[in-house]
């Protein structure tokens, strides 16, 4: 799932997140969403909540904002970088890495596509 807003955020002016957006997450469990990818905020967040992978990647070279604010229990990633990501499917299992624009490795998520329980 693609999308501009992210439900959750770290920004100190955003958090805890887009309410329309945090108004779809029961859907997202209900039909068992992997991941979904945002934007809006400037910066590179990650977060594990009841299974989805939310991944904000927003670090593309306008001002960045603070994570001063992740929520607890889901967060994996925060950083206030200038950051791209790449994903590489291979059959069912497609592997994102977030990378900073100097090239260090930020985060790497491995998702396994396929039936679901």
């Amino acid at each position: 799932m693609v999308a501009h807003h992210p439900p959750i955020s770290a920004a100190s002016n955003r958090a805890p997140g887009n309410d329309w957006m945090a108004a779809l997450e029961p859907l997202f469990e209900k039909y068992r969403l992997t991941a979904g990818f945002f934007g809006h905020d400037h910066n590179y967040q990650h977060y594990l909540k009841n299974g989805i992978h939310y991944v904000t990647t927003g670090g593309g070279g306008a001002p960045l904002y603070d994570v001063a604010k992740p929520p607890e229990g889901i967060t994996i990633k925060v950083v206030s970088i200038e950051n791209f990501t790449t994903i590489r499917v291979d059959g069912k299992v497609a592997r994102l890495e977030a990378i900073a624009v100097d090239g260090t490795k930020l985060d790497e998520i491995e998702f396994n596509g396929g039936a679901q329980p």
